[in-house]
């Protein structure tokens, strides 16, 4: 068969060829079957085992050649999928089931497939819901896969009368009784199907109903792709469907529609970005912590360091506005002991009231501070001293001073010197002058009081 154009085989009941219809279209990747009421054929070109195609395609093909329309269309936010199965009910809607593991995707047109013949404006396509397929036991698929074979739609059929509907794995066939007529909501609806097991299948792809209800199964053959050798024959089997439980009656109150999980809404896809996102935000939580804790250890330091600055401030006292700068182990030395540095000396008996209780010394005002600006240093109580307090002892000579501590400057002279005491030979009588000194003359015998020269 020319593999540039679509071709389509009919088998009798013995499996043997009696028609080969041709469309001149070449497909993409042609993956499952269906034919409506009318008998006319509608092939998935659905296949993307690359997952790079950017939009799907429906062929619709008459009987006899007839007819060969082109339908395309476009998963929602640029999604992509690798898609092996199609449903197509009474009411002629196609329903897309995809091959993601364990949670196929159903998709549908949202609008009429007039709308999708545009093959530069590609019909977009509206989610339905997603199945929940668990692995079971069943043997058979290609041993490549794994235990995810049971978990893979590849194929899918509905019945003449639209009343059951089937999607299979390599592995197992899972039907549902349709409730209402709608496919859709059947299958994403609280209504478990019933399994029957397709065992040991080489790589089972098509299912299909008899109109006895049975199911016909058919496996692709296996071929080595470096040498062309057929591992595995194409095949057809036959299986008598389990049993399915009696549908609800017409009294019976209709179930509610099941919610969508988390895993429903997301798909996937969705949940590959759900993971990177969680990723992303940890990353900045953890950021953020770090830039925290960074911050709190160096907060911490810097109280450290004012505690022990502060502690080291211990050693000085400024509490009396003296300039206590031993006021700890060091002034306890009593090293310094002068006024200005250690004021402990206050409080002790020998300084205490009398500023110096010494009757040597001479406290003023008995307050123990000194009462002018400028204290003479009285070292000495002596009635022949003058310490300028409120009453003066009385000078030697009377009325004013000249200024010279001798009296008046004419005064008559005695013979005493300016301690009172008699100088003898020294006075005027003896040739001396007013101080009690011996005379001061020229050579020719003439002066003055002062022992200056004569005039």
């Amino acid at each position: 068969m020319d593999q540039t154009q679509l071709g389509i085989v009919e088998l009798d009941d013995t499996c043997a060829i009696v028609n080969t219809i041709t469309s001149p279209i070449d497909p993409s990747d042609p993956e499952d079957l269906a034919v409506d009421k009318d008998g006319t054929l509608w092939v998935a070109d659905t296949g993307n085992n690359q997952w790079d195609r950017p939009n799907i395609a429906l062929h619709e093909v008459s009987l006899d050649g007839a007819t060969n329309n082109v339908y395309r269309f476009v998963y929602p936010d640029g999604a992509v999928h690798d898609t092996e199965a199609l449903l197509l009910g009474p009411d002629g809607v196609p329903i897309f089931v995809t091959k993601d593991p364990g949670a196929p995707v159903l998709y549908r047109p949202t609008a009429g497939l007039d709308q999708a013949l545009d093959k530069d404006n590609p019909l977009p396509l509206e989610e339905i819901g997603t199945l929940a397929i668990a692995q079971t036991e069943t043997s058979g698929g290609p041993e490549i896969l794994g235990d995810a074979v049971s978990t893979l739609m590849t194929g899918g059929a509905v019945s003449a009368d639209g009343s059951r509907v089937v999607l299979r794995t390599y592995t197992d066939a899972y039907e549902w009784a349709v409730v209402d007529g709608d496919i859709g909501a059947t299958l994403i609806g609280d209504t478990e199907p019933t399994i029957t097991p397709l065992p040991d299948e080489p790589q089972g792809e098509a299912i299909m109903y008899t109109a006895d209800g049975t199911f016909v199964t058919a496996s692709e053959a296996i071929i080595d792709d470096a040498t062309g050798a057929v591992i595995s024959n194409a095949g057809l089997w036959t299986y008598e469907p389990a049993a399915l439980p009696p549908p609800a009656s017409d009294d019976d109150e209709a179930a509610p529609a099941r919610e969508k999980s988390l895993i429903d809404t997301l798909g996937i896809n969705g949940i590959l970005w759900v993971i990177a996102g969680v990723g992303f935000i940890g990353a900045i939580i953890f950021a953020i912590g770090l830039r925290v804790i960074l911050k709190a250890r160096k907060a911490r330091k810097a109280l450290a360091a004012s505690e022990a600055n502060s502690a080291s401030m211990d050693d000085f006292d400024n509490r009396d506005g003296r300039d206590d700068r031993y006021d700890d182990r060091r002034r306890d030395e009593d090293r310094y002991r002068e006024h200005g540095h250690d004021d402990r000396f206050l409080d002790e008996d020998r300084f205490s009231g009398d500023r110096y209780d010494d009757d040597r010394y001479d406290d003023r005002d008995h307050s123990g501070y000194r009462d002018d600006r400028r204290p003479r240093d009285d070292r000495y109580d002596d009635p022949d001293y003058d310490d300028r307090r409120g009453n003066p002892v009385p000078r030697q000579y009377a009325d004013s001073d000249d200024g010279l501590g001798g009296g008046r400057l004419f005064e008559k002279p005695g013979n005493q010197d300016q301690r009172g005491e008699p100088a003898p030979g020294y006075g005027p009588e003896n040739g001396g002058n007013v101080y009690g000194e011996p005379p001061r003359r020229h050579e020719d015998g003439t002066g003055t009081v002062y022992g200056g020269g004569g005039r």
